[in-house]
């Protein structure tokens, strides 16, 4: 399975959906279904060519899809029906940035390096930005931490923990809060909980890695050195698939 080839054409449709939100989102089901055919004919498909819904369905079988994700293929599979059908109706950007996130946890599930496990889609905030606007867009997007940069090279990361500990703060010493820049949450050992890897390592480096007790997050670069541009970010939700 040349999983590579299928992350890459779902990043590029990625930057489609920018623009073009219907015409990714259909190009995102056939690759989904692409991917199934790919997937069923390592588990043994044999017959002719078939749809999305069968693929799910003999996935499933194989014990390859979980309920849950059963349930989405299925449901993308409908949706692809109801759009090949009826004229008129469009793929909502929402809807395309859920398939593709969809196949992008499917992709990662046979990833090997951690150029392929890592997210590129980063958002970072610099030391000396205001701490509050740093949490809103932490609530807003649901993630966890956020790395934190000065000039393109890393300092450290902002977790939900260190806004907590800031929140926890004495009464009058909260009065301040609206004030404080991200440097001033920072832990000290916020070195100690990322580690940098390099893009090429395999997955079972990143997951030793891991097992370093503080580690939350790894930073991806060229080398694995703290003093190149950072190009990714790998955080257990993109080795849950893997589990």
């Amino acid at each position: 399975m040349e999983y590579e080839r299928f992350y890459e054409q779902v990043q590029s449709l990625r930057e489609r959906a920018e623009e073009d939100p219907h015409g990714a989102g259909l190009e995102a089901l056939r690759l989904l279904e692409d991917l199934f055919y790919e997937l069923s004919r390592e588990r043994g498909w044999r017959s002719r060519r078939g749809g999305l819904g069968e693929y799910s369905n003999f996935l499933k079988v194989r014990d390859f899809l979980t309920e849950g994700r059963h349930a989405r293929a299925r449901r993308y599979a409908d949706v692809r029906n109801c759009v090949s059908h009826r004229s008129g109706l469009l793929i909502s950007a929402a809807l395309t940035d859920e398939i593709l996130d969809f196949l992008e946890t499917l992709v990662k599930s046979g990833a090997l390096t951690a150029e392929q496990l890592m997210s590129r889609r980063l958002h970072t905030v610099e030391p000396d930005d205001l701490l509050l606007t740093a949490r809103d867009w932490m609530l807003h997007h649901g993630v966890n931490q956020l790395p934190v940069v000065r000039d393109g090279l890393v300092e450290g990361i902002l977790t939900n923990r260190d806004l907590l500990l800031v929140e926890a703060r004495p009464r009058d010493a909260h009065r301040a809060v609206a004030e404080l820049r991200v440097a001033n949450a920072m832990n000290a050992d916020s070195n100690e909980r990322t580690a940098f890897i390099a893009r090429i390592a395999g997955y079972e480096e990143v997951i030793e890695a891991f097992r370093a007790s503080r580690v939350v997050a790894l930073f991806v670069s060229e080398r694995g050195l703290p003093t190149e541009p950072l190009l990714g970010i790998i955080t257990a939700s993109d080795l849950l698939p893997k589990l």
